[in-house]
């Protein structure tokens, strides 16, 4: 059964367009807000850029703000696995000691540039096996996403998942005026080739997609994917503690970027963990079990977040957890005691 801790609102995994969000610091700042978010920390995946203009929005607004980051690390937990991705939340660290860190900051900036090569990559294969889109009459058009397209909708940071959704829905808006669908369906149609929502964007546009597996392989395969560009799991963990932050494991239960098993959890918290991302919509309950009764024993802080990217009217919002009922996390200052 999931539990809700108390009525107040505290978010602390939130991204804006510093990394795959949809909105400045400050105006994710001003949603939760109006959320009656108390407490909160901006968590952009390989980013710092935006955690001075949020904390000064916090500041104005008298919320309680956290500095934050999601590391994205490799992970092998069997010598004959290819190494694999897994996410690491670092909380309260010392935001100028960051900033100067010369070593993490060419990091995080080569990070960004890879992510930079992957969207190219992708874009390139729209241009080579360009969606087919065929209306009621029998008329074709072909819809590629061109670079150019997709920096039209980022203001500040690196292209994400989002912004190549947003262009792509513009192109085909072109074509069905009264077409909607969010920025994630868009992508479960057409890059993840979902069947499901595959068939619901047919029903919903009056348009027949047909489309390449070529562009589902790139999608899901960046173009460079090299462990060493990154940091390792236990190198995440020992910058985010140098930096005088606590490291938390991100969303554990999640297929893609988190743990298989208990063991492999307990040979992460191992590395130096010392706080469990417990409440995550991509946790299930039975995990979420796991998680409380590993942070029981270990004595690890419990963390949560609406992993918050955009806002869509009737889904999860800044402070939501599930049902929209408040994010059941402790304080700031309660995580920050286990460090």
């Amino acid at each position: 059964m999931r539990i809700t801790a108390s009525s107040v609102r505290r978010d602390f995994h939130i991204h804006t367009c510093y990394s795959d969000g949809a909105y400045r610091p400050s105006e994710v700042v001003k949603l939760a807000a109006t959320r009656g978010v108390s407490e909160m920390s901006v968590t952009d995946h390989d980013s710092i850029k935006g955690l001075r203009e949020a904390a000064l929005a916090a500041e104005e607004r008298g919320i309680n703000f956290m500095s934050g980051i999601e590391l994205t690390s490799f992970f092998c937990w069997d010598e004959r696995e290819r190494p694999r991705m897994l996410h690491i939340l670092g909380y309260g660290f010392d935001l100028e000691k960051a900033e100067n860190d010369e070593e993490f900051t060419s990091r995080l900036a080569k990070i960004h540039r890879l992510r930079e090569d992957y969207y190219i990559n992708i874009c390139i294969a729209t241009r080579e096996n360009p969606f087919m889109l065929t209306t009621e009459t029998g008329w074709p058009h072909q819809i590629s996403v061109y670079f150019g397209d997709l920096m039209k909708e980022v203001s500040v940071g690196t292209p994400s998942d989002e912004h190549l959704a947003i262009a792509l829905r513009k192109k085909v808006k072109k074509i069905a005026p009264k077409f909607c669908m969010s920025p994630r369906e868009i992508l479960e149609a057409f890059f993840f080739q979902n069947p499901k929502t595959w068939s619901r964007f047919e029903r919903k546009s009056g348009l027949t997609l047909r489309q390449s597996p070529e562009i589902r392989e790139r999608f899901l395969t960046p173009p460079v994917v090299k462990d060493r560009d990154y940091y390792y799991t236990d190198e995440a963990v020992s910058k985010i503690i140098s930096l005088g932050g606590i490291a938390s494991l991100a969303h554990s239960g999640d297929f893609m970027f988190g743990v298989r098993n208990e063991e492999e959890l307990g040979h992460v918290i191992s590395l130096g963990i010392r706080a469990l991302e417990v409440w995550h919509s991509k946790n299930t309950d039975s995990w979420i079990n796991v998680l409380l009764n590993r942070a029981r024993i270990d004595d690890l802080g419990v963390t949560g977040g609406s992993d918050f990217h955009i806002f869509i009217p009737g889904r999860k919002n800044i402070g939501d957890f599930v049902n929209r009922e408040p994010v059941p996390c402790g304080s700031i200052e309660e995580i920050l005691s286990h460090r």
